[in-house]
């Protein structure tokens, strides 16, 4: 599995290699909850959109989100971030997209 795809280019270039290789790749969207510049990931309320696109490939298989939350001082501080990803997967997945199955919520 891959878990950091975060754009379209990267899920086609996965899709391309996967299907050289006769595989499909299983993958997570990383979504950067914090919005923070220094970290890779597509923002919240981008992700949606990334499903939608990434379901048309037919070598890739989106099976979640993942995302770490901005270092807080209080563990209580990151579930805000944590919500958000939470919903975004929530309404995700009931979208009921073709080659995705949103089994994998990831968030550290």
């Amino acid at each position: 599995m891959i878990e950091t795809v975060d754009s379209l280019e990267i899920a086609i270039e996965i899709d391309r290699r996967s299907a050289e290789a006769g595989k499909i790749m299983p993958v997570l969207i990383e979504v950067n909850s914090g919005r923070e510049p220094q970290k890779s990931g597509v923002f919240p309320e981008k992700a949606t959109h990334l499903a939608k696109e990434i379901s048309g490939l037919k070598n890739v298989r989106l099976l979640g989100l993942m995302t770490m939350g901005p270092p807080v001082d209080k563990p209580e501080e990151s579930r805000k971030y944590f919500r958000e990803t939470k919903k975004v997967f929530d309404e995700i997945k009931s979208l009921n997209l073709p080659n995705a199955e949103m089994k994998y919520l990831s968030m550290a």
